[in-house]
């Protein structure tokens, strides 16, 4: 099985590890997108790069993976990638 980041279509194989590592799945809960870490929640699921998050907002790649003509709210999304750089940095500082 594949996954592929709905931004820069670069795809990983399921039963590597890169693919848990780097892409975060993101689910559709009426127009609000949600982070799904854990890849637990129930419906359709996109995958994306943390890093990739801006330009798939800006390319509108949610908006077509999820079929929908609609606008989402991403600051949920937005928020949780802000907060896991936050941390990465803390730990950055800390082994300093």
């Amino acid at each position: 099985m594949e996954r592929t980041c709905i931004a820069c279509r670069k795809k990983y194989s399921w039963d590597g590890p890169a693919s848990t590592d780097t892409l975060v799945r993101v689910v559709r809960q009426e127009l609000v997108l949600i982070p799904d870490p854990d890849r637990k929640l129930s419906g359709r699921g996109a995958w994306v790069h943390r890093e990739c998050v801006t330009q798939a907002i800006e390319r509108k790649s949610f908006k077509a993976t999820f079929k929908t003509a609609d606008n989402f709210d991403h600051s949920q999304l937005q928020q949780f990638i802000a907060d896991e750089l936050t941390e990465l940095d803390a730990k950055v500082m800390k082994l300093k």
